[in-house]
């Protein structure tokens, strides 16, 4: 038997011997069911790095993980390029950007399985810099990136009516570019004319206070990558009481604009310290399957029974299953502890 599979199995058996501590009282349980659980989204970010992947078995089998999970959201993520924060060229690559014969066939599945599908079309910058820096010195160049980028987004919203898609994400993480409210509310605009359903943005947790037009939207999205301690071994109630901090802050935002709010994007590595800065991709450490589980806790704990609250992506679950291993230090829970939280509550 291979490893991945036994600790896979060891996590599935210990669902439903979960200690005491790990639950909250009837009471709560009552009020989180009261508070209409069914509605709230509860999703993970379904990764593909190469055009034609969606179609394959393993993605098909790994949707049907997705599924036991109790998962009943997935964003799929096509991706499209530009050449730099200053490039108002955006185009798609051989190779990586999601056909629409992919995306079809993961849409179609999803469906076949009860999952209900959000479209989240991803830029990325060829240089490597981050898409929240795209910006530009004349209004100009401004307004050539906007015609490029509507074209691209009214695009998928017609994809995503023509499939049935109940939800489409119009944009991630473009902090550069959020302060253009005529832009924006004039591609909202579009995107209602050929999509009847919901639409969302997804906001870094720097940025979403100062987006303007989230009236204009369903639900305020929020990519929720917040600091959570400044300690390397934080216990489960330090990271509890971190999103002290931050749920007022995210409550007025919606009380504001009287929209519910959905993370996104939120996720955690497997690594030493993950909670410090869960943003960051890229360093190097210890393997810690306990914080990352303990993380993932803290999200339900803090924001599972808020009524302005409707639900969660996690970044991410992999299309592809040789992405990922249950020792690595990655961002997948599958396979790695962080699991038994996922499937506890989002069957609950």
């Amino acid at each position: 038997m291979r490893l991945e599979n036994l600790v896979r199995g060891i996590v599935s058996s210990f669902i439903l011997a979960m200690p005491s501590a790990c639950t909250p009282s009837k009471g709560s349980i009552q009020d989180i069911k009261e508070h209409q659980v069914e509605r709230k989204q509860k999703g993970f970010n379904f990764v593909s790095w190469k055009s034609e992947e969606y179609e394959n078995l393993y993605s098909d089998n790994s949707l049907e993980e997705i599924k036991f999970l109790g998962s009943n959201f997935v964003a799929l993520t096509p991706i499209h390029f530009q050449d730099g924060i200053n490039s108002t060229l955006i185009y798609s690559l051989h190779g990586t950007t999601s056909t629409y014969s992919a995306l079809r066939h993961a849409i179609e599945k999803a469906h076949r399985l009860g999952i209900k599908v959000m479209l989240k079309p991803h830029i990325e910058l060829k240089d490597g810099n981050w898409r929240a820096m795209i910006n530009f010195s004349s209004d100009y160049e401004y307004r050539m990136w906007f015609y490029n980028y509507q074209r691209l987004i009214v695009e998928y919203a017609k994809f995503a009516q023509d499939n049935s898609v109940e939800q489409i994400c119009i944009g991630t993480e473009l902090d550069g570019l959020t302060s253009r409210d005529g832009d924006w509310r004039r591609l909202i605009k579009e995107i209602r004319n050929v999509f009847k359903s919901n639409i969302t943005y997804a906001a870094t947790y720097s940025n979403a206070r100062f987006v303007n037009w989230w009236n204009d939207l369903d639900f305020i999205g929020i990519n929720a990558y917040f600091e959570l301690t400044n300690k390397q071994d934080p216990s489960p109630l330090d990271l509890y009481n971190s999103w002290v901090v931050y749920l007022d802050d995210i409550k007025l935002l919606s009380d504001k604009y009287k929209k519910d709010i959905i993370f996104t994007e939120v996720g955690y590595r497997s690594l030493n310290g993950t909670n410090k800065a869960p943003w960051d991709f890229l360093s190097q450490g210890t393997t810690d399957l306990d914080e990352q589980k303990d993380a993932y806790g803290s999200i339900f704990w803090s924001f599972w029974d808020k009524s302005w609250f409707s639900g969660v992506y996690f970044w991410a679950w992999e299309a592809n299953p040789k992405n990922t291993h249950v020792l690595d230090n990655g961002y997948s829970p599958k396979g790695k502890p962080a699991e038994i939280h996922l499937m506890d509550w989002f069957n609950r």
